[in-house]
């Protein structure tokens, strides 16, 4: 249910009356439940305006139900009051004026990745990514044909991946990309030792899974690109230890830990310090 707290005004749960109303990610998206006095769990199906949301945050207790701000793959964020047995919204997304075959809808995948230290030899461990296949209601693929893929790292490095329409991997789908967008080892989403596995591996860990993803989906003649995270450090690390990144991937990349620390105070500094794998700490340590 919780998030990493990061950024201030976070809110993923409420209480009304005797329960408890909040939000909790399973299989890379959002959903919305409540919790009642006697332990029963009952969930409830939001929308954002005309989807129902895949992304679910900002909870406030209004009435004998919550207010929220709900998205979804084809909508913006959208004000939504929700009860038992209704959702009113609010105050609608912005017009994008945009028909809905632009918009990509993602596949949640689980594909395998580097194996655990002291694990049993050639077990893999799994990591997840939603891919966005490439969608345009003007163009279409030649047959048996892989497109070219772009690879995206959120930040955190304890988040996740946003659940909702996202214009930026818009751009690229309706051009011919796949996009990948990665919840590697030590994203929120999946379970708490899922999450606690970037300790101590911060800098191998996840790189390893942006290397492992692209291995999974992109071809042999198209080599990934690279987007950028935590100041493009998992794209350089990635573009160095895979042959595959492309060039924009090389040249995007720059090694930008230590001045990350020395923006972001003494909290994320202590995080930092223990999150960092020992392979990487000696060029990455504030």
């Amino acid at each position: 249910m919780a998030t990493p707290q990061w950024v201030f005004g976070l809110s993923r749960y409420a209480l009304v009356g005797s329960d408890v109303w909040f939000a909790r990610r399973e299989d890379g998206m959002d959903h919305l439940a409540v919790l009642s006095a006697d332990g029963t769990v009952t969930e409830v199906e939001p929308l954002s305006t005309s989807a129902s949301a895949t992304s679910i945050g900002s909870l406030a207790a209004h009435g004998n139900g919550v207010v929220l701000v709900a998205a979804s793959w084809t909508t913006e964020p959208a004000l939504v009051a929700v009860t038992g047995t209704s959702t009113e919204v609010l105050r609608e997304p912005r017009d994008l004026d945009l028909a809905p075959g632009w918009l990509p809808v993602p596949e949640q995948i689980e594909f395998p990745t580097s194996s655990p230290a002291g694990g049993p030899e050639g077990e893999l461990e799994q990591a997840h990514a939603l891919v966005y296949p490439p969608t345009s209601p003007d163009h279409e693929a030649p047959a048996g044909e892989r497109p070219p893929l772009v690879v995206l790292v959120h930040g955190g490095p304890t988040a996740s991946v946003r659940t909702q329409l996202q214009l930026a991997v818009a751009f690229w789908t309706s051009r011919g990309f796949t996009v990948a967008d990665v919840d590697y080892r030590g994203s929120t989403g999946y379970g708490r030792s899922y999450r606690h596995r970037l300790r101590g591996g911060w800098g191998v860990l996840d790189v390893d899974d942006c290397v492992a993803v692209a291995r999974y989906l992109s071809s042999d003649d198209r080599p990934p690109i690279l987007a950028d995270f935590w100041g493009a450090s998992a794209p350089l690390a990635s573009s160095s230890y895979d042959s595959k990144a492309s060039a924009e991937s090389k040249a995007r990349a720059s090694s930008a830990a230590r001045s990350w620390a020395a923006r972001n105070g003494s909290t994320r500094n202590g995080w930092l310090s223990g999150a960092v794998a020992p392979v990487a700490s000696r060029c990455w340590r504030p």
